[in-house]
């Protein structure tokens, strides 16, 4: 049994812990959110949760078979996800959707993209009243990081799966949260896998002074993130502070044995947000994130984001309390707001669906990616096998290719709607 590093108390204390601190960031104040940032022994704010519709309108994952690729060979968790009534297959609806792409150049000497297999992996489960979602990075490339991506997201997601009548309160939600993570640490190292990120979300209806509210509380170690898109502003706000890190290499924090059998849990984040009914809840890889970050993005693409001329800019002038220049982090956000909104406007009708944001921000980062990627294609036809080899031989070219926008890595992204779905409604893929 491992320790969280932030405090000397046991996993068995945490999770007993009742004394909850909340903790509210100052920099932004979005209307309706009531965003709520805290540690995992400083969990959200206590609210009974509604009954939680067992029925499962949509059961998704991937990329390619996801959780069920030769499910035989990944040890199963303590608690199968048939307990649960959940049967995994390429299943999906338009509110419970995902998808993984690579951003790597193809070798086409070789027939294969570098990069390969795509380490990252998601899982989305939509019932009538309630979704959970989980997405794992595993870090660098390879079987054995995927395989750490598969292990952390199917034990987390049949743990939730397995005490979905348990969580009564958004404080025993937090704790089976807790667990789930930990969990998803054990199958890890039962599987004997490396290392892997791991952000899980659940979206549940509270009971409110007026009715019924709808929460999500997201669990994250690493640099995977989750944001809210809000159908009538059109804007993407986080529902969590993005992990820090120190350098594009570094993932903020991971699940595995990366201290001795220990995970390393320091950027461990616990978040809940209110949220309304038709606003798409979504998480993402680094690479999607990524790839709206100005560090990625010094060219004109981004200079739209001009908080004094942008139209977004004008209403994020009313959504911050003293209106100032606007954060790398912040503009991040914009970007994805405008990207979204494009897309949508774009396509016929207005209903904003989470397939069409799921296809809106892949589509993105593979655009801002394409030149540095063909750069590189165009260095693996002449034969140059690295980046070094590109550099001695042909210094112009891989001047260009460096000074192309974007960062190549693999980008998922996982998304839900926020709401009841009653019908029974499945498709396939």
């Amino acid at each position: 049994m491992f320790e969280i590093k932030s405090s000397p108390n046991s996993i068995p204390n945490i999770l007993k812990s009742t004394n909850f601190v909340q903790i509210k960031p100052d920099f932004i104040d979005f209307p309706k959110s009531q965003i709520v940032e805290t540690s995992c022994l400083s969990p959200v704010p206590f609210k009974y949760i509604s009954y939680l519709d067992p029925i499962v309108v949509s059961a998704y994952t991937g990329p390619e078979a996801g959780l069920t690729w030769e499910e035989d060979k990944i040890k199963k968790s303590k608690t199968p996800t048939e307990h649960a009534g959940i049967h995994w297959g390429q299943k999906w609806n338009q509110n419970a959707y995902g998808v993984a792409v690579s951003l790597y150049e193809e070798d086409k000497l070789k027939g294969r993209t570098m990069g390969e297999p795509i380490a990252d992996v998601f899982a989305v489960i939509r019932r009538r009243n309630c979704s959970f979602m989980a997405l794992a990075d595993g870090c660098g490339w390879g079987e054995k990081p995927r395989l750490a991506a598969r292990s952390a997201v199917k034990a987390a997601i049949d743990f939730l799966n397995s005490h979905l009548q348990d969580m009564k309160t958004t404080h025993k939600l937090s704790k089976l949260m807790i667990a789930a993570m930990f969990e998803a640490q054990q199958l890890i190292l039962d599987n004997d896998a490396t290392l892997t990120t791991l952000i899980i979300t659940a979206v549940v209806p509270t009971k409110g002074e007026n009715g019924t509210e709808w929460g999500v509380m997201s669990l994250s170690v690493g640099d995977s993130s989750s944001f809210v898109y809000d159908p009538n502003t059109k804007l993407i706000r986080p529902l969590q502070a993005r992990a820090e890190r120190d350098g594009v290499i570094d993932c903020g924090g991971c699940l595995g044995p990366q201290v001795g059998i220990d995970p390393d849990l320091e950027n461990l984040v616990l978040s809940f947000s209110r949220v309304q009914p038709n606003e798409i809840v979504f998480l993402v890889s680094d690479g999607i994130t990524d790839n709206f970050d100005l560090k990625f993005n010094t060219n004109a693409e981004l200079q739209v984001l001009n908080e004094t001329t942008s139209s977004y800019g004008k209403i994020i002038q009313r959504i911050f309390r003293n209106p100032k220049p606007l954060s790398r982090e912040e503009k991040s956000y914009l970007k994805m707001s405008e990207v979204v909104k494009d897309y949508f406007s774009k396509q016929e009708g207005i209903v904003s669906t989470s397939q069409e944001l799921c296809v809106a921000m892949v589509n993105y980062a593979l655009s801002m990616t394409q030149e540095k990627r063909g750069y590189l294609e165009l260095a693996l036809n002449r034969n140059y096998p690295s980046r070094s080899v590109l550099k001695e031989k042909d210094p112009e070219l891989y001047e260009k290719m460096k000074a192309a926008t974007g960062k190549l890595d693999h980008a998922t992204v996982v998304a839900c709607c926020v709401g009841e779905e009653m019908k029974h409604v499945m498709t396939n893929v």
